[in-house]
């Protein structure tokens, strides 16, 4: 390596796994998904979303604070961003150089940032309660948490209408392995998609209360987790799937792949657990009471 390849090294931002919590102001940062370390966000709201582009972007639903969205370059210190209408904001993505987010309602309500600092309001193609936004295979993905609503987008901007090939309550959204998955609450079941247009069918298997909502891609599978269960499950294609066993009955919501390890979080509860296969998980402990609701690595 040249000298100025040593002194960029040297110099390159360090990576983190990121976390918001619910109804708090509790953010949380790690360096690899076992300690954690609670930072603050501008104010105690109930953070539903967070993604990584050239920085950390958070948003914040259901109490209609039009500053409910914030930013960070470092995981650490956080600054208020206000989002175009006072909405109740669920989701936010990255890719093709722009960051969106989704709203619940039902509504129409969308929105782009090129920045993650100033964001433009932009219209969902169906009125709809958006719960869910990943980008993949050059397009954004958006799911109804209730329905067969979705949509795409090739540029954040202007969104197609699409539909969701079975009716059922969606609530986890994951990339991977060249597909979009979802996984359902009260249900088990799970769909997946390269498009958004075609839909391949899938069951999850040993689940008690089938609250799917956390779900992951990494080490060649996927992986969802059970709200108030210790049921988790794998798969590699996102329609046959196996029962794992998590560490501990918790209210799991969110969940990444990222420096060779599954991150697994809880709301309300600092539990926490990872596992570098997807297969055996090991308890950790979370830095908030508030717990994680959104996490990502960047």
């Amino acid at each position: 390596m040249s000298i100025l390849g040593i002194i960029a090294s040297r110099n390159r931002p360090r990576t983190f796994f990121a976390a918001v919590g619910y109804d708090s102001a509790d953010a949380s940062l790690s360096t690899d998904g076992i300690t954690w370390t609670t930072k603050t966000l501008p104010a105690s709201r109930r953070w539903c979303g967070i993604t990584f582009g050239d920085k950390f972007v958070a948003v914040a639903g259901i109490d209609l604070a039009t500053n409910g969205a914030a930013s960070s370059t470092d995981g650490s210190t956080w600054t208020a961003r206000t989002m175009p209408s006072s909405a109740l904001w669920t989701a936010t993505a990255y890719g093709a150089s722009i960051y969106v987010a989704v709203a619940q309602g039902p509504s129409t309500t969308g929105a782009s940032s090129t920045d993650g600092i100033t964001w433009t309001a932009r219209t969902m193609p169906a009125s709809a309660d958006w719960m869910m936004v990943r980008f993949g295979n050059s397009i954004f993905l958006a799911a109804a948490y209730v329905g067969t609503a979705a949509a795409t987008s090739t540029d954040g901007i202007t969104w197609t209408s699409r539909t969701i090939g079975v009716d059922k309550n969606w609530r986890g959204m994951t990339f991977g392995d060249g597909k979009f998955l979802l996984v359902g609450t009260s249900t088990n079941a799970a769909i997946s998609t390269t498009d958004g247009i075609t839909w391949t069918n899938g069951t999850v298997s040993g689940s008690t209360t089938a609250n799917n909502i956390a779900s992951a891609y990494g080490a060649g599978l996927f992986i969802t987790a059970n709200i108030g269960t210790t049921a988790a499950s794998s798969s590699s294609d996102g329609v046959n799937w196996t029962a794992r066993t998590l560490p501990s009955s918790s209210g799991w919501i969110t969940a990444t792949f990222a420096d060779g390890k599954f991150v697994l979080l809880a709301t309300a509860t600092t539990s926490a657990a990872t596992s570098t296969d997807g297969i055996t998980w090991t308890a950790r402990t979370y830095s908030s009471a508030a717990g994680g609701y959104s996490v990502t690595y960047g």
